[in-house]
């Protein structure tokens, strides 16, 4: 998932639901439910071994897109 697609996700998670504004690991799980439903039937093994291959975002970006909506919106601070 490009930057681009991923800004608009973050930032509607983030203002639609408040208790993901300071959870990282939360807000990852929603990022990677809103990309693959089929995310939820993966096993913890199953996600590392395809994160790549089937193009979840990184933790990282998410983590970055987080701090960039954050900071471009106090509100959601």
């Amino acid at each position: 998932m490009k930057r681009g697609q991923l800004f608009p996700v973050v930032m509607e998670l983030l203002m639609n639901y408040p208790d993901l504004r300071d959870d990282d690991n939360a807000l990852e799980i929603a990022v990677c439910r809103r990309y693959n439903p089929c995310f939820d039937r993966m096993t913890a093994s199953e996600f590392v071994a395809s994160r790549d291959r089937m193009g979840f975002p990184s933790r990282e970006s998410i983590g970055r897109i987080r701090r960039l909506v954050q900071q471009e919106i106090d509100e959601l601070g």
